[in-house]
């Protein structure tokens, strides 16, 4: 729990210090991990969680005040009365009641306990909360770069169609192609600058996306770090083996399933009797305040007191409790089997990925190779134009899947750091 409170203040010391960036500047650079932790401050869940971790830690005060004495005044009038020592109505009675419960049949300890778990419960649930405004801000930071690495690859595309349809120009002005050849050209070129401006439009909803994730003012301008290092992973059979013990969300139902023990015992304490301890001191006048004629009353004892019939509340209780146990029970083993699935799948993702970038690397060291031989070839009148722009076309769509590939890699190792509930 303190190392969850210190993550929490991190967190809190490092979104401030991004919003008064924000707030004086109109440009910025954003890491992943400032990404991350903006992010943190704006997801609905993690709010929500903040929520219910402060609640939980509130309800382990209230749950532990039946236990502390308390202290009371009454004041009451009696209209029609006999008193032998007061005969004149009406009769004032003024108390001063302390009482101290001895015993509650286990009822307050029981409250306590389940208090205790409830609050570990939700600090669990915050950390889950967190890993899961993680994953989808890490996956919409990595969305920006690939959108990026799209514009680029098409920006090239267009600056060497454009050299190539300024050659063509000039071989048409000397005569030596046709006006066929350079419409091809042209037209080549004007299809790369379509492409270009949709790879920007993707790029700026991609990045409009990010600001929305993180909560950061669409008025100020980004620019992001490049992150092409995927991140260590544990070895797969070991994760599979510690999942219990490494994710939140799992972590928290076995607390919950705790607490729903000791609010079974709570109930069940419906079946003991209560003992309480109590004192009284005040006064008994025919005025309301106290006067010669009055006297002092005084009493110190102790309370017994056993329910022979609860018209069965206690047992409705108790089968509340077990029902609601016996849930979280069949909830958690779902959740262990989704869990399980889903630590499985984001492993497989990460070795797909890795394959994918593998060929992609050979890909694009293969087109590249190939356009070069394609220009020179072209240059030197061995070979057509269509022969050109299919070459160009494919690196075009090797750089592109190779930056897919890239990214794709990088994502899924957050994938599985996310799936397995590490905090990185």
């Amino acid at each position: 729990m303190k190392r969850l409170l210190t993550t929490i203040i991190v967190t809190l010391v490092l979104c401030s210090g991004m919003v008064f960036a924000a707030d004086t500047v109109s440009s910025i650079t954003l890491t992943l991990e400032q990404a991350l932790n903006m992010s943190f401050t704006q997801s609905p869940a993690v709010i929500t969680a903040q929520g219910a971790f402060d609640a939980a830690k509130a309800n382990i005060w209230l749950k532990s005040t039946p236990d502390n004495p308390t202290l009371g005044l009454q004041l009451s009038a009696t209209p029609w009365s006999y008193d032998s020592t007061v005969s004149t109505n009406p009769l004032y009675t003024n108390n001063i009641t302390a009482s101290y419960p001895l015993f509650t049949g286990f009822e307050n300890q029981a409250n306590i306990d389940a208090a205790n778990a409830g609050y570990v419960a939700a600090g669990f649930g915050l950390n889950d909360a967190i890993r899961q405004a993680r994953v989808a801000t890490s996956v919409a930071y990595l969305d920006c770069l690939n959108a990026k690495g799209d514009v680029d690859a098409n920006r090239e595309n267009v600056k060497n169609l454009q050299a190539h349809e300024d050659f063509v120009h000039n071989q048409y002005d000397v005569g030596r192609v046709s006006r066929l050849t350079l419409l091809q050209s042209t037209s080549q070129l004007s299809q790369a600058k379509l492409d270009l401006i949709k790879a920007e439009n993707n790029l700026s909803k991609t990045i409009t996306s990010l600001k929305i994730q993180i909560g950061l003012s669409d008025a100020v301008q980004i620019t992001l770090p490049d992150v092409t290092k995927a991140l260590a992973t544990p070895a797969r059979d070991k994760a599979l083996a510690d999942y219990q013990t490494t994710r939140p969300d799992i972590r928290q139902s076995l607390i919950m399933l705790q607490a729903d023990e000791y609010n079974i015992r709570a109930a069940n304490s419906g079946w003991w009797p209560t003992i309480n301890l109590s004192a009284t001191a005040g006064t008994r006048d025919q005025n309301i305040i106290y006067s010669d004629s009055g006297k002092y009353t005084w009493g110190v004892g102790a309370n017994l007191n056993y329910a022979l019939s609860d018209g069965g509340t206690t047992r409705a209780a108790v089968q509340a409790a077990q029902i609601a146990r016996d849930n979280d029970k069949k909830q958690l083993e779902v959740l262990k089997a989704q869990a399980y699935a889903e630590i499985k799948q984001s492993y497989d993702n990460l070795s797909d990925a890795s394959q994918a970038l593998i060929v992609a690397r050979d890909g694009l060291a293969y087109a590249q190779e190939a356009y070069d031989i394609a220009q020179e070839s072209y240059v030197l009148g061995k070979s057509d134009n269509l022969t050109f722009f299919d070459a160009q076309k494919k690196l075009l769509d090797a750089k592109v899947y190779y930056n897919k590939a890239l990214y794709g890699t990088v994502s899924a190792s957050y994938g599985v750091l996310a799936a397995i509930g590490s905090e990185k």
